[in-house]
């Protein structure tokens, strides 16, 4: 400490490195609140309905002899969803009845068009695999689960990747942002070089 006069002041390398100090604080601090920002704008919360298919033409063809197990493609399935997810979906499906056990199990390529809220509108692409319970007797469908997992996108959606989750008529899912920007969170703070 160098005294002036009575009046207290630092000594200039002092002041220069407690200057040096408050900058490598300052920036860890910033760094951390620009990486929450950027997490919490990057994740995008989905949910909606499917409005219901146009079944498409499905054809069949046994694999035992008593034809109580079948492998069947629906390469012509379409449906449209309402709620954070707007638009059309064309599927190409692949699916195994098993009339015995009354289930089916299945897979497919889905491609949507239309728009994800917070997001924009495009095309998104993900492959499904799903099961459900099934009536032979009256082809009747019911709990139906199963999954979409995001492989590709185009337009404003091409950033987007992660899982849709299927029950019934619903769907849901937590989605990751990949082109979403950071959020500036430290503004007002402005860190000055120490002069020399």
């Amino acid at each position: 400490m160098a005294y002036n006069r009575h009046r207290l002041e630092l000594n200039p390398k002092e002041s220069i490195m407690k200057r040096a100090l408050l900058v490598l604080l300052l920036i860890p601090a910033c760094g951390l609140a620009l990486t929450s920002a950027a997490t919490a704008h990057a994740l995008v919360h989905v949910s909606g309905t499917d409005l219901g298919p146009d079944a498409g033409t499905t054809s069949c063809h046994p694999l035992n002899a008593t034809g109580s197990l079948l492998s069947c493609d629906t390469p012509d399935f379409a449906t449209s969803y309402a709620g954070d997810l707007t638009g059309t979906i064309s599927t190409d499906f692949r699916w195994v009845i098993n009339c015995s056990s009354g289930t089916i199990a299945g897979k497919g390529a889905e491609t949507f068009t239309g728009s994800v809220v917070r997001v924009g509108s495009g095309v998104l692409r993900w492959e499904t695999k799903f099961q459900a319970a099934f009536d032979c007797s009256t082809q009747t469908l019911s709990n139906l689960h199963g999954t979409g997992t995001i492989m590709s996108g185009t337009e404003a959606l091409a950033g987007l990747r992660g899982t849709l989750i299927f029950t019934n008529q619903q769907y849901s899912g937590i989605l990751l942002n990949l082109r979403a920007r950071p959020v500036e969170r430290c503004r007002g703070h402005h860190v000055r070089r120490p002069r020399a």
